[in-house]
């Protein structure tokens, strides 16, 4: 197994936190986005990928180099749908492990919210902080997912 994190827009919280616990498990560990991200951490098991600054760079190595029984951390649901298709498990950092199902309802709720933004009503507000509850979140699913391994 193997841990790729979409780095670009993951808390840092969350990416101390995979840190910590990877080191513990003796898990390869890749943070993959478009700029340099340091670690907290020192270990060998770790692997920053800056990929070329261009839409979908990240998204495309993940999706390459991740394979079955590996784990995406990433709040891209495109990205998400794509690696279901390889048996990959995928997380986000708020504690939700992405299904068909599960990607279905957030996509039309991602739809719905365009629309109503599009008449100008603002529904984003319930995911513009990120504090000690979905930390506490991702942390139980992120142990959940380690466990089955």
């Amino acid at each position: 197994m193997k841990i790729f994190v979409d780095a670009d827009s993951c808390p840092a919280k969350v990416r101390n936190a995979v840190q910590k616990k990877s080191i513990q498990l003796n898990i390869k560990l890749f943070f993959v986005a478009n700029r340099e991200i340091k670690f907290t951490e020192q270990s060998d098991l770790f692997k920053m990928i800056v990929c070329e600054n261009k839409t979908g760079s990240a998204d495309d190595y993940i999706f390459t180099n991740s394979s079955e029984g590996d784990l995406v951390i990433t709040k891209d649901l495109l990205l998400a749908e794509r690696l279901l298709t390889k048996n990959v498990t995928v997380i986000n950092d708020r504690g939700i492990v992405f299904s068909p199902e599960v990607l279905k309802k957030m996509l039309q709720q991602r739809e719905e919210s365009m629309l109503m933004k599009a008449c100008g009503v603002n529904t984003g507000a319930r995911f513009n902080s990120y504090g000690q509850k979905e930390l506490t979140d991702f942390y139980n699913c992120f142990m959940k997912v380690l466990e089955k391994r």
